[in-house]
């Protein structure tokens, strides 16, 4: 079972048993489903993930 380790702006850990390609792809969706990861693309110059 993969364990990913998420650390958070405020310095606190979370271990999650998600890899970290599903980590990502979770905070992709969550952020495309509140309308900032078109936002957050065009600002990094970034279009892909």
């Amino acid at each position: 079972m993969p364990d990913t380790t998420i650390t958070l702006l405020s310095g606190k850990k979370l271990i999650v048993r998600d890899t970290e390609e599903e980590v990502t792809q979770k905070t992709v969706a969550f952020l495309k489903s509140i309308g900032l990861y078109a936002t957050m693309n065009d600002r990094e110059g970034n279009a892909s993930v």
